[in-house]
């Protein structure tokens, strides 16, 4: 296949053969579904996982001490974990709903068959 190039003159671009330009944009659509589908597992897993270790001086200290304050100390210590892993999540979670929005909106139809 021979690829046919066309001059616009009305915005003076050129462009090569709608077939082929058709085939990089189904892989760059492609690409662009697996790095959303990618970023939404992050999220998730930002989300759900715990930080390992983040409050553990806090918890052994309320293991071998236990009163109110210890107590207080860890439970303090979880919620800024949340905290930690929620500040980490949202830029990514805000780039993955953005994303979102031009992958529906410029989505491919399928060929007719005629």
């Amino acid at each position: 296949m021979v690829p046919v190039i066309v001059l616009d003159a009305s915005n003076g671009s050129i462009e090569l053969d709608s077939e082929r330009n058709t085939k990089m944009n189904r892989i760059w659509y492609g690409i662009l579904w697996v790095f959303e589908v990618i970023a939404i597992a992050v999220v998730a897993l930002l989300l759900l996982i715990p930080i390992q270790d983040y409050a553990r001086r806090e918890f052994s200290e309320w293991y071998l001490h236990p009163s109110a304050g210890t107590l207080r100390a860890f439970r303090e210590k979880q919620s800024e974990e949340f905290r930690v892993r929620l500040s980490i999540a949202a830029p990514l979670a805000t780039a993955v709903l953005l994303l979102a929005f031009p992958l529906f909106r410029r989505r491919l139809k399928p060929k007719r068959l005629a």
